[in-house]
């Protein structure tokens, strides 16, 4: 008897290693019920190719001979759509007079199979994959997994039909204008399509080549990421055409700090799928804390447009073009319609549309500076037959207005499910990012599919809540990575984490060094590090995290890692020697050992100061820039800027540099001038006054809720570590006193938990950044600094408010004395200093 609990990859991993099912027998039983429902028009329309006794032996021959703990899939059944090649058997894409019976796999194909998996049937699809909706087909229209009355969605209805009624945990389809997608949001499923030419599309039956990519449709996101390190990882030795570059810098994961862009103006032709989008929307922003950027879609729309309204056309007649001229009685008359056209389009008409779709793709492109990934409904609306019987082409182009852009443009998507309308119809989202964020992708979808929780496919049964984490250890392509370990400060929720995230590197193992390493600290390192050494004795298991960095920036990780760190080669827990930090032994040589109680203490209370931005654009990065050389006093006040110069210096283009420009005049950290340009303002001494007598009244407000409340005390304590020292472990660089006397004051008035008052403060602090620093160039002045900050803590640990109250007072009053006497013979001193700093490399930024 079939076993009906299995559903997923997981699920026969598990029941073939527990020797709870056996392979040969499920996999009999599953080939005698689809034989009893049977394929095409008379039995089951979502299938139409069962194989024979003979082919049926010749995979379980093929399945004997592998190993299962080398084949990550094996013995799990899937289904392919019939326009991709399973040697011996069939391909009709769907028009019986093409058929032809294939010579070999199809790549994709061929792949699956070297994994363990059993191909069991060949699904039906719109014709020569020209459609989203399902019917157009002369071996029957598929129906919908929850409603009779509704279509599944197409060109890979077959596909989508059997996995959500649990046939099989995943199938092959394809998808051009959204053929993987729709099916998948119609029928509860998860549907990847990669980005273009990631999976290979030699032995796929064309529909627009240049766009065409295999997709995958599976009840889970997990079972959709070991299906696609498969595809990805296998090698191709055909001959197929490449007709998309590799991504030149891959994602393997978002920053934390996501940013999700919806559409402005969404069109829907369904009232539930927009109540159901707007509960997807409150839900990023009272789950996950996330406020979406609204994305103007016209330029999309009009990339849209040209799939079928321009010349891509021809490309679905090149492959058709046969069937059309005999006019065999199998052609579907919508698809021969639709196909028809590409004949009225000549050479001209294509190099135009191409023109055209580049230049809105160059428009396009700005939308990823403030996002990283797009969300959009998969489908307005989920039509009924008698729609698509009704209006067959325009019920069809309906459907396509989320989908049809993304392969034009080179992007990745991912739908997943998103909810039910009160009928019990499935509604769906797409999430779309640039080429090369599958992975990033993939575990996104994960995250998103834990939260809500749906019932897998057609009700089959309650989730299973895959870890997000775990979507990259089921990920086995490494080709496009080198894994890197990291320590102290770029461990997950470390200030320097970000530089990670930026780069798109995933995490993909916690663990520890092997017995021979030690932590020490260095010291005059901001924000704090340690750095790891090999030692012969006495030596201890260190925490580290392994990521896998995307090839492409590694070099660019590398240059930002500061003398005596470096990368080197360290040797795990498990044996294994991996890439990762390592320190120069001569730098913790002098007795500082490596207790690292001081890093560890200032190094959770610095990380939300020092923390870089995840992913900045292309304008934050100019804004973080600029706004650095104004606080280290590289540009003066009086001192012109050019766009032109900075743009140049920066290795960007004018538009995010006067971007970055504009919020600094908007900070009034720059002042614009109409027919002169910009330039940093003047010291204006009089409003200096003022912001220093409010963050004397800020601050004492803080000191009362320190006080009345241990819990605030508590988040002063690493404040003790940092300036309750002795004079020998004092920081003696002004540009790392001023970060961390920054970050004393901040968390002063954090600790006090109202937040509007911390925004005012940290408004203040950025207004008198250039005049606080320029009071660390005096010796003495730091001297002050670590005993007024340490009497402060003192008094407030021991409950002494009006004397804490007055002390504060007192140490700020005293940094607006010493600005009143700052000349610009000092300024250009500190300039001085900075621009060695810059040039000895002894400081981090």
């Amino acid at each position: 008897m079939l076993d009906q609990s299995l559903l997923t990859i997981a699920d026969y991993r598990q029941a073939y290693a527990q020797g709870a099912v056996d392979a040969k027998t499920h996999l009999t039983g599953l080939w005698a019920q689809l034989d009893a429902n049977g394929c095409g028009p008379e039995g089951d329309t979502a299938l139409i190719y069962l194989p024979s006794a003979a082919q049926r032996e010749v995979l379980f021959a093929a399945l004997a001979q592998l190993d299962p703990k080398r084949c990550p899939l094996w013995g799990v059944p899937f289904v392919v759509k019939d326009n991709i090649d399973i040697a011996g058997w069939p391909t009709t894409a769907g028009c019986p007079e093409f058929g032809y019976v294939a010579q070999a796999h199809a790549t994709v194909v061929e792949a699956l199979i070297a994994a363990g998996a059993v191909p069991v049937a060949k699904a039906n699809l719109d014709q020569f994959a020209t459609g989203l909706v399902g019917t157009r087909s002369p071996y029957g229209w598929v129906r919908n997994a929850f409603s009779d009355k509704h279509i599944s969605g197409g060109s890979s209805s077959g596909s989508a039909s059997v996995v959500a009624r649990g046939l099989v945990p995943f199938a092959l389809g394809t998808d051009t204008a959204g053929s993987g997608r729709i099916p998948a949001g119609f029928n509860n499923l998860v549907g990847t399509k990669p980005t273009p030419g990631r999976f290979s599309i030699e032995g796929v039956v064309p529909a627009c080549k240049t766009l065409d990519c295999v997709s995958i449709m599976s009840l889970t996101v997990a079972c959709a990421a070991e299906v696609s390190a498969v595809l990805s990882s296998f090698i191709d030795n055909g001959s197929e055409p490449a007709f998309h570059a590799k991504p030149s810098e891959p994602k393997f994961a978002f920053p934390k700090a996501l940013r999700v862009g919806v559409p402005a103006n969404p069109v829907f032709g369904d009232a539930e799928y927009a109540q159901l989008f707007d509960k997807c929307i409150e839900k990023l922003k009272a789950d996950w804390a996330i406020e979406p950027v609204q994305v103007d879609m016209t330029s999309l729309h009009a990339v849209a447009d040209q799939l079928y309204s321009g010349p891509w056309v021809a490309e679905r007649y090149l492959t058709a073009k046969d069937c059309i001229k005999k006019d065999v009685p199998g052609m579907d008359p919508t698809v021969k319609t639709i196909v028809s056209r590409g004949q009225g389009f000549h050479a001209t008409d294509a190099f135009a549309a191409l023109y055209e779709v580049k230049r809105l793709a160059t428009l396009i492109d700005s939308m990823w500076h403030s996002i990283d990934v797009l969300l959009v409904p998969t489908a307005p609306q989920l039509p009924g037959y008698a729609d698509v019987l009704a209006d067959p082409i325009g019920a069809n182009s309906a459907l396509g207005i989320y989908t049809n852009f993304v392969n034009l443009l080179g992007w990745a998507a991912l739908a997943t499910p998103a909810g039910f309308t009160q009928n019990g119809l499935p509604f769906g989202v797409t999430w779309i990012a640039p080429a090369g964020s599958d992975e990033a992708l993939l575990a996104l979808g994960a995250r998103w599919e834990r939260h809500l929780a749906l019932p897998l496919g057609r009700h089959l049964r309650d989730p299973e809540l895959t870890d997000p984490d775990l979507i990259p250890c089921l990920s086995m392509n490494r080709i496009d990575s080198h894994p890197i370990a990291v320590v102290g400060a770029h461990l997950s929720e470390m200030p320097l984490n970000g530089q990670l995230q930026a780069a798109g590197a995933r995490l993909s193992q916690t663990t520890t060094t092997s017995k021979n390493y030690n932590l020490y600290h260095l010291p005059n390192t901001t924000p704090p590090k340690p750095g790891l050494v090999r030692v012969d004795q006495d030596g201890e298991m260190i925490a580290v995290e392994v990521y896998d960095v995307p090839h492409w920036a590694v070099s660019g990780f590398l240059a930002l890692i500061p003398s005596p760190l470096g990368l080197g080669k360290i040797e795990l827990a498990d044996g294994r020697w991996v890439t990762g930090f390592i320190c120069e032994p001569s730098a913790v040589r002098g007795g500082y050992g490596h207790h690292v109680v001081w890093w560890l203490a200032c190094l959770h209370q610095v990380a939300e100061v020092m923390m870089q931005t995840p992913r900045p654009t292309l304008a934050d990065q100019a804004y973080q820039s600029i706004k650095a050389r104004l606080a280290e006093l590289d540009l003066l006040p009086g001192d012109r800027l050019s766009e032109k110069e900075l743009a140049e210096q920066l290795g960007i283009s004018r538009t995010p540099v006067r971007q970055a420009m504009q919020q600094l005049h908007h900070e009034g950290l720059l002042d614009l001038h109409p027919k002169h340009g910009w330039s940093v303002p003047g010291l204006d001494f009089e409003r200096l006054d003022d912001l220093y007598d409010f963050r004397v009244l800020i601050e004492q407000y803080a000191i009362s809720r320190c006080i009345s409340s241990p819990d605030c005390q508590v988040r002063l304590e690493p404040q003790r570590a940092i300036w309750c020292v002795t004079k020998k472990n004092r920081l003696t660089d002004p540009f790392q006193v001023g970060q961390l006397d920054e970050q004393f004051h901040h968390a002063l008035v954090k600790a006090a938990c109202n937040d509007e008052m911390l925004r005012t403060h940290v408004y203040i602090t950025e207004r008198i950044r250039v005049i606080r620093r320029l009071d660390f160039i005096k010796p003495a002045r730091i001297a002050a600094t670590y005993d007024e900050h340490a009497r402060i803590l003192g008094l407030v640990f021991s409950g002494q408010l009006n004397q804490a109250k007055s002390a504060i007072k007192d140490h700020i009053l005293m940094s607006k004395m010493q600005s009143r006497q700052i000349t610009l013979e000092a300024i250009y001193a500190r300039r001085f200093q900075a621009l060695k700093r810059h040039e000895d490399e002894s400081f981090v930024v």
